[in-house]
């Protein structure tokens, strides 16, 4: 897949649980989106999960969304709807990304 000039990569990272089967792959659970960087609609996203189930259904919650004003919904729907184990993980991820868009001055200021 191809992304327009206009797309902007980031990723999130959260330390992950110690029960958590992805620590036994990796110690840090990695959330990489691929954004529109007008609109901030997410035309992309990844997670380094151990099944690619959990992978396809992240991708659901994230994908045609915009990181800039959905992102409150992306984390309730990650707390209403992803019962795994990197839930919380999950949702710093989204957080962490966040932070990095407001360090980098590109949240516009309407969003929440």
């Amino acid at each position: 897949m191809e992304y327009s000039k206009n797309s902007i990569y980031i990723v999130g990272c959260a330390k992950a649980a110690a029960e958590n089967p992805i620590t036994v792959a990796s110690q840090y659970l990695i959330l990489p989106i691929i954004f529109d960087r007008d609109s901030g609609q997410i035309y992309d996203a990844d997670i380094n999960s151990v099944c690619d189930i959990t992978e396809r259904f992240v991708k659901s919650l994230l994908v045609g969304r915009s990181i800039y004003t959905d992102y409150n919904a992306i984390i309730q729907y990650i707390g209403s709807r992803y019962l795994g184990h990197s839930q919380k993980a999950l949702i710093f991820c989204i957080r962490n990304i966040i932070h990095t868009l407001q360090e980098q001055s590109m949240l516009p200021q309407h969003s929440g």
